[in-house]
């Protein structure tokens, strides 16, 4: 046991740096100091520095936006537009509507400078007709069709509004970084189960389980760094759940050969409701 701790330090050491450069900035995101809500839900671009977002938390904060709503964000402004409601990309115009109000967002005006102009990149409307006189001058329909954002985000490749969760295996047999997390947990832990279950009482299951959570913890803070509290928090419940699994399989085939046993030795006789074994 003592020689396995200088092991399992430096492992922890290469996984906290592993998670720390992992969890680099999104290029989406605005720059540090400027507001805008994170989303581990969807994240699409729509035209030129915004992106349709979906928060993806329930948060306790009472200026933060309803689980499961989507928000217009810019690159260098932030959020725009909060809980959108219907919407459009018409050109280089995204169009929609608000709970409260109408909107008209130029992506031709570049906003990652501040000037007179960065104020039109997004105008609000109090009601449908002045929204319309707005589209119609700048050459969008206005009897544009409006939808969902739920449908815009349909349109978008899972790889691309969810670009976040394909960053290691890269879409490797279609599936996104926390399924093969979750599908490489899972291995280790049958593995567990099996080593658990072919052993005989006298195997030890602790250097097994220390072993084989250090495997899980790296497999999982490679593919999504920082989900279950960073490694450290991985580190140290990984090896007890591989503890527990082994623990599960060892008892579960102590019960199999136990059952085995009892059947091996054969049934009792028959008997006669007077408790006389009946004549053969």
């Amino acid at each position: 046991m003592g020689r396995l701790l200088p092991v399992w330090l430096t492992v922890a050491c290469l996984s906290l740096l592993a998670g720390s450069v992992a969890g680099a900035d999104d290029p989406s995101e605005p720059p540090p100091g400027v507001p805008f809500y994170h989303s581990e839900g969807f994240n699409g671009p729509l035209v030129g520095e915004y992106r349709l977002i979906q928060t993806a938390w329930v948060s306790e904060l009472a200026d933060d936006p309803p689980f499961g709503t989507y928000h217009i964000r810019s690159k260098y402004r932030g959020v725009v537009v909060k809980n959108v409601a219907m919407m459009a990309v018409n050109g280089n115009y995204v169009v929609g509507r608000e709970p409260d109000a109408y909107f008209v967002i130029d992506s031709t005006i570049d906003t990652s400078v501040d000037g007179p102009a960065v104020r039109d990149a997004v105008r609000r409307f109090p009601d449908a007709a002045t929204w319309q006189a707005a589209l119609g001058a700048v050459g969008v329909p206005p009897a544009i069709a409006l939808e969902t954002p739920d449908v815009v985000a349909s349109r978008v490749p899972r790889t691309v509004g969810f670009a976040s969760q394909y960053t290691r295996p890269h879409n490797l047999g279609g599936m996104s970084d926390p399924d093969w997390a979750g599908n490489g947990l899972m291995v280790v832990l049958l593995a567990m189960v099996a080593l658990g279950g072919i052993g005989d009482d006298r195997v030890k299951l602790l250097v097994p389980s220390l072993a084989a959570g250090l495997i899980g913890a790296i497999w999982w803070e490679f593919l999504i760094p920082g989900d279950l509290g960073g490694p450290c928090a991985s580190l140290l419940t990984f090896p007890v759940f591989c503890l527990v699994a082994g623990w599960f399989g060892k008892v579960a085939a102590r019960a199999v050969r136990s059952v085995v046993r009892r059947r091996a030795k054969g049934a009792p006789p028959n008997r006669e409701p007077s408790g006389r074994p009946s004549p053969s």
